[in-house]
């Protein structure tokens, strides 16, 4: 079992925009979130367990709520580096 954690706002994840792409960000360090509260537009983050058994419904559930895609933050990686990444690597511009 893996633990993640998620930024919400108002009871519903908080995603970003990048390159026209809404993205919801899930991370394993806590800290790396809430540092970064501001500019994720979240004012709670939320603790989410994922096994092999439910991570496919679950990551569903939120990419519905959220209306956009999941990303994963590998570990040790920061908040910044990730988004930079999408930035350069997304290759749809709008």
């Amino acid at each position: 079992m893996t633990r993640y954690f998620v930024p919400f706002s108002h009871n519903i994840p908080s995603a970003i925009e990048i390159k026209g792409h809404r993205l919801l960000i899930l991370s394993t360090s806590k800290n790396e979130l809430s540092e970064n509260s501001g500019f994720l537009g979240s004012d709670e983050i939320r603790e989410l367990y994922l096994d092999k058994e439910n991570d496919n419904a679950v990551l569903a559930q939120l990419a519905e709520s959220a209306k956009g895609g999941i990303v994963v933050t590998p570990p040790g990686m920061t908040l910044e580096s990730v988004i930079i990444s999408l930035e350069q690597e997304l290759p749809w511009v709008h």
